[in-house]
């Protein structure tokens, strides 16, 4: 991850929110990957983790970029940690220079708005890149890129949220780019929605509520409470056929990766059977540009791991 570590900073710090050099990347090279022959079919543009490929068109179904790769993609090309809690980590280092350990950096509620200017930063050096291999792509003949133009607007969509100032489009568009399910029109077919409470007692920055729409289980509610410093309880209204041990096994695990502690209630409801349900997720947090980090990780983790046991139900 030391490739990641040093972006943006003197943007984050308030010092500058323009990067080091806006000359653009270097645009990649296809010549060499371009198909022998005359007659050799037309290539068209794929993506994967490591660089921009060309491909003969008749192998195009067997090398199509899959929604996780997309999303790796996605975070490499803006400079982005693979992981969340690394990002989160990095802006409030940023934010807190002097603070220790990643614990205590974590303890503090995060800005929203950072996270949204880091996203318009980065993404817009991505989108030149893309450009400019659209740009070399057309020049060698390449006619279909339609993969390049999928990665441009999933980018583009996160580069628009710190114009808006809007911290729930600023926390939408973080809890995407880490939920491996891009885009999100294909495949999984699932949709992500961020509300603000109305009104709310004066602890409900501390509480988030989740409502996960899913095929197999009906819907399942969690309230995320934050009891103190890395502890999170949470209360799952689910149906009994919900698998709740697996759930609560993922969980643990990520618990252990990010240092959190949690209490896990389930709650039992009769599911109430829909004729057509379709994979979404609805965060109803307060009104504010400030949440803690180790909510976010939590309700990140139980929409994740929520909708991949559903998938996996079929």
């Amino acid at each position: 991850m030391n490739k990641v570590i040093d972006y943006s900073l003197a943007g984050l710090r308030g010092n500058s929110t323009e990067t080091k050099s806006n000359a653009p990347m270097p645009a990649e090279d296809f010549s060499q990957a371009l198909p022998p022959g005359p007659k050799a079919p037309p290539p068209v543009v794929i993506l994967n983790t490591v660089t921009i490929k060309t491909i003969p068109f008749q192998s195009l179904q067997m090398n199509h970029l899959e929604s996780l790769e997309t999303a790796l993609y996605i975070k490499d090309l803006m400079k982005l940690p693979k992981d969340m809690k690394e990002l989160l980590t990095f802006v409030q280092k940023a934010m807190a220079p002097t603070a220790p350990e990643t614990e205590q950096l974590l303890s503090t509620d995060i800005d929203l708005s950072k996270i949204a200017l880091l996203f318009q930063q980065n993404g817009k050096e991505a989108v030149t890149k893309l450009i400019m291999a659209m740009s070399n792509a057309a020049k060698q003949g390449i006619t279909d890129m339609t993969q390049i133009k999928d990665v441009m607007k999933l980018i583009n969509a996160s580069v628009s949220v710190a114009g808006d100032k809007n911290p729930n489009q600023a926390l939408k568009s973080l809890m995407l780019l880490y939920l491996p399910w891009l885009p999100l029109q294909e495949g999984v077919g699932f949709d992500l929605e961020v509300e603000s409470k109305n009104g709310g007692a004066e602890d409900s920055d501390c509480i988030i509520t989740i409502t996960i729409s899913t095929k197999n289980y009906g819907n399942i509610k969690a309230t995320l409470i934050l009891v103190e410093g890395n502890t999170v309880s949470v209360i799952i209204n689910c149906s009994d056929e919900f698998p709740k041990d697996e759930l609560l096994k993922m969980i643990k695990i990520e618990e252990k990766k990010h240092s959190m502690k949690s209490n896990i209630v389930f709650e039992l409801m009769k599911m109430k059977q829909d004729e057509e349900v379709s994979r979404q997720a609805k965060i109803n947090m307060s009104n504010s540009t400030q949440i803690n980090p180790f909510l976010l990780l939590m309700a990140h983790s139980v929409i994740r791991h929520t909708i991949e046991l559903d998938r996996l139900a079929g």
